[in-house]
């Protein structure tokens, strides 16, 4: 037998909100305002760890540019590490 799991808060108040069918355009809408919400939180996040940090533009793009020229072993070495 499963061992059910608690709905978090977040859940909870979605499915409070949400109690009746949304229309497909309706789904599509709260997907992209959920989507556009979080996002704007980790700009924002990253952006005062950028000013904390004095991180410069240019250093910023180097970790970037080499983030994304090796993408499969920085995601392996983030794994490993919460491990």
């Amino acid at each position: 037998m499963s061992n059910p799991q608690r709905l978090t808060n977040g859940q909870s108040l979605l499915l409070e909100l949400f109690h009746q069918d949304l229309t497909e355009n309706d789904l599509q809408e709260v997907r992209f305002l959920l989507s556009r919400h979080f996002a704007q939180k980790a700009r924002a996040e990253a952006q005062k760890y950028v000013l904390e940090n004095n991180i410069s533009q240019k250093e910023l793009k180097q970790t970037t540019d080499s983030i994304n020229e090796n993408r499969t072993e920085y995601l392996r070495k983030i794994r490993k590490a919460k491990v």
